[in-house]
């Protein structure tokens, strides 16, 4: 069942990769703002087949987390600009505080993300038009 999921989003993973390097040659840069979007947003949804597919793990009780250092900076930043689109159409400021020093964490990557998501989403729901 993964790979039947998997095998179309490369698909749009790739060709949006290769539009935001612009290997074909330059386009207008909003489209290499779009097609940065466009490969966000799939890695976004590889990560969303594959908490379903850990759900079943879960269920199984076969699940493990993958714990690994890295800068938190660079996982809260994606999910803002994943999110910036619906904030904008929500009417909502999305603004956030960055340490300018790394944010070293010990986490499970996506784990980490998704949480990010959810409370960002929330926030978004809740939040009225002008709100920030």
């Amino acid at each position: 069942m993964s790979h039947e999921l998997r095998t179309p989003l490369n698909a749009i993973m790739g060709f949006s990769d290769i539009m935001r390097q612009s290997l074909f040659g330059p386009m207008p840069e909003k489209y290499g703002e779009y097609s940065a979007l466009i490969h966000e947003s799939g890695e976004h949804l590889l990560e969303l087949i594959n908490d379903v597919l850990d759900m079943s793990k879960i269920e199984a009780e076969r699940f493990e987390l993958y714990r690994e250092e890295f800068d938190a900076r660079d996982a809260i930043s994606a999910v803002m600009r994943l999110m910036r689109g619906q904030a904008d159409r929500a009417g909502v400021s999305l603004r956030g505080l960055m340490p300018k020093e790394p944010l070293e964490v010990t986490a499970d990557r996506r784990a980490m993300k998704q949480i990010a998501l959810n409370l960002i989403s929330n926030a978004l729901k809740f939040t009225p038009r002008a709100g920030r």
